[in-house]
């Protein structure tokens, strides 16, 4: 132990001093995204860097089966928060629902008796969009903008860390106790290779070391000013890695890799060794599990229980309805109290954990059925279970950004009758990697066509037609490459499978708005809005649909209303937006301006800010507008904008990113490219300018712009026998365009 202990670094002096213990220690919860329980030395993993979480486990207890409460980030969280199973809390997917107010939850119990309560995260699955940042005094989840979206972004564990460290030396107060969280993400694809950590081999256990050696930094700032302080550490859930029953990465199953967790406590006072804790445990019993060791009121009508001290009397239970959303098939449940695991799906499978770790023999038969049923019954009677509160979706524009990266984009519905799917996921490998890979080169590869794409959902389709994902991307697809009528009638398709999607109604409503349909558009969003109300992403649409018809002041009016309702930054925005297109330049830039509160990017907000600017000849603040309009979304038409106002402030340099920008958004666009060119000639950048030129002058071989700023770079080249003949070449074909006379 006193090897493993200085490989971490030196404790600080005051741990060994013996310390009355106060009433009210101080935590620090860290969740470890996407950690595997058996990558970590403690759990046995011989060529783990795990020093610092080694450490904490040797003087407190770690937890032999601890499971995630479904393979996701989001929910695991929510479940850690509140202790309670998905089905409970109501979210079920990254990007499903947010979690609800009236929910207590742990860091607004220690609140109310008297802690400092602080959070640092670190991706866009944990921000306060999603609120989890309920009870927290301050939420650091200020994450900068990266390629794409929202939905990909993350920061490094030393960011996370900062904050909380600054906010300690700065915020901490000495007479009340804290309560922190850092979420870190490192482990999570993709992977860093951090300076320090090229000799680890293997990128996922690099990221680990990473993250354990942050952890060290914060107990070596925190602990020598505040070592009566209890550490909570413990993963969101796991990850399979390539080729283990299907799956290379997390989401779908519930086998031990995703689900299987580390969970590892050093309470304070520490103990003198580590205690093994055999009890089944779950993220959900987080909650009380702090709360008892603090002796403070445990949350009541939880499905948690204090890990420590009590006996689980049901197996732990775990889900994952991502094949049910995705693909149609039956969704994914599990059970286990740590040494079987039952998965009561459409075809049963049942592993003795002890003989079988890796869950390759399949146990269940019909004879062991009556064994199980109980089981059988606890599993599905919590999967049907309905959400204990009022569930809220999220923001319409996190939806689309969603929607765009590959997540909630075949949503089969939310469905929990059981009986309306007959089909194991498990058995259906070959379509889950199909589909997966279909998606990934749809996403990844700019060099697939929609065409191809195209061909493969088709293929896919014909021995699968239920898969409304398939569908609804294939119709999607169809509308870039501009078959919208094709895409109608596919999301139609998508429609019939699943009525209840929102999604596809959604996708099929902006389809009709595309051709115009407006008439069918509003009558789908009207329906989805009569069976739910407050959907926020229906009601934006059908404003803009309204406002696109023409009809400005029903859709002021009915936003009016809704927004009277149920405020909301989202309907502040859409109605902005109308209300500027309306010429009601006060109302639209009040409302504008009021949609920016809660500091999520909304499309056409910042646009329209920018055009009102221009009104008022502010040119800076039009720019500074229109610049955070195209980061969050970009736009070519916008960009195109944005760098004729440059060009007319002889910003050349500024220009030409925004030209640049262009032409290689719309590459077939003679004009992007001569426009980069030609800034960059400003610049006299010339060796740019030629390399910019070159598919204006494919593109335009006849072009008399194209060659006129040709036949310029060779004169600045010393080309001059060269410049002189295509500058003439380029001046007939201009007087020829002028005269309306045939080139010769």
């Amino acid at each position: 132990m006193i090897a493993l202990l200085l490989a971490c670094g030196s404790e600080p002096t005051t741990e060994t001093k013996p310390l009355e213990q106060p009433k009210t220690p101080n935590v620090i919860f860290i969740t470890m995204d996407t950690t595997r329980r058996d990558r970590l030395g403690i759990y046995g993993y011989e060529s783990a860097k795990t020093s610092r979480i080694d450490a904490f486990a040797n003087q407190g207890y770690q937890f032999q089966h601890t499971y995630s409460s479904i393979p996701l980030t989001t929910p695991s969280h929510a479940s850690m928060l509140t202790g309670l199973y998905p089905p409970h809390h109501g979210i079920r997917n990254n990007g499903d629902a947010i979690l609800p107010d009236a929910i207590q939850t742990l860091p607004e119990q220690l609140h109310a008796h008297g802690y400092q309560t602080v959070a640092s995260v670190s991706a866009f699955v944990t921000t306060r969009i999603w609120n989890l940042h309920q009870g927290f005094d301050h939420y650091f989840d200020e994450i900068e903008t990266q390629q794409g979206g929202r939905w990909a972004q993350e920061r490094v564990a030393a960011s996370v860390m900062d904050d909380l460290i600054s906010w300690f030396d700065t915020e901490h107060e000495s007479n009340k106790p804290f309560f922190m969280w850092a979420h870190l993400y490192d482990p999570h694809h993709p992977h860093i290779v951090h300076p320090g950590y090229e000799e680890i081999g293997n990128t996922y256990d690099a990221e680990i070391a990473y993250m354990n050696d942050q952890i060290d930094r914060l107990y070596q700032h925190v602990s020598n000013t505040a070592p009566d302080t209890i550490w909570v550490l413990i993963a969101d859930h796991g990850e399979a890695f390539e080729g283990q029953h299907g799956e290379s990465s997390h989401g779908l199953f519930l086998y031990e890799e995703t689900m299987a967790i580390p969970w590892i406590i050093r309470p304070y006072p520490a103990l003198s060794e580590t205690q093994i804790v055999n009890t089944p445990s779950s993220v959900v019993d987080v909650p009380n599990t702090i709360l008892g060791l603090l002796e403070l009121p445990r949350l009541e009508n939880i499905d948690g229980i204090n890990a420590i001290t009590e006996d689980r009397t049901q197996p732990v239970y775990m889900e994952s309805n991502t094949v049910q959303q995705r693909f149609g098939y039956h969704p994914e449940i599990a059970l286990s109290n740590g040494k079987d695991k039952l998965m009561p799906t459409a075809n049963p499978h049942l592993y003795d954990l002890k003989t079988d770790p890796n869950e390759v023999h399949n146990l269940y038969t019909d004879a062991k059925a009556p064994e199980w049923s109980d089981w059988v019954g606890l599993g599905r009677t919590l999967y049907m279970d309905s959400p204990r509160f009022t569930m809220d979706s999220p923001d319409a524009s996190v939806m689309k950004q969603l929607e765009a990266l590959g997540y909630m984009g075949g949503n089969n519905g939310s469905n929990t009758d059981l009986s309306a799917y007959d089909i194991d996921a498990k058995d259906r490998l070959d379509t889950i990697s199909e589909l997966t890979d279909i998606v990934k080169s749809r996403r990844l590869k700019p060099d697939t066509t929609p065409e191809e794409i195209i061909q493969r959902f088709e293929t896919l389709l014909e021995s699968e037609p239920q898969l409304a994902e398939a569908r609804l991307l294939l119709g999607q697809t169809y509308a870039v490459a501009g078959r919208k009528e094709d895409a109608i009638q596919t999301l139609e398709q998508a429609m019939a499978l699943n009525p209840e999607s929102v999604v596809v109604a959604l996708n099929l409503a902006n389809q009709h708005a595309d051709l115009e349909h407006f008439e069918e558009g509003i009558a789908i969003l009207e329906s989805v809005l009569d069976r739910v109300p407050n959907d926020k992403g229906a009601q934006s649409n059908l404003l803009r649909m309204l406002s696109d018809s023409g009809e400005h002041e029903v859709a002021i009016q009915r936003g009016s209303q809704w927004l009277a309702d149920t405020p909301s930054q989202q309907l502040q925005a859409i109605l902005g937006v109308i209300l500027v297109r309306n010429q009601q330049w006060e109302l639209g830039t009040e409302m504008l301006r009021a949609s920016l509160a809660d500091d999520i990017p909304r499309e056409h907000v910042q646009r329209s800010l920018g055009h009102l600017a221009l009104r008022k000849q502010d040119v800076h603040q039009a720019l500074q507008a229109y610049e955070t309009e195209i980061k969050h979304f970009p736009d070519p038409d916008l960009q195109l904008k944005i760098a004729k106002i440059y060009e007319q402030q002889k910003n050349w340099s500024a220009s030409a990113n925004h030209y640049c920008a262009v032409a290689s958004a719309r590459p077939q666009l003679t004009r992007a490219h001569l426009n980069c060119a030609q800034t960059h000639f400003n610049l006299d950048n010339i060796e740019a300018a030629e390399k910019a030129l070159e598919p204006a002058l494919q593109l335009a071989p006849e072009g008399p712009f194209v060659l006129l700023l040709h036949a310029n770079i060779l004169a600045k080249q010393g080309q001059t026998e060269e410049a002189t003949k295509i500058f003439e070449q380029a001046k007939n074909l201009r007087e020829q365009q002028v005269s309306g006379q045939p080139k010769r």
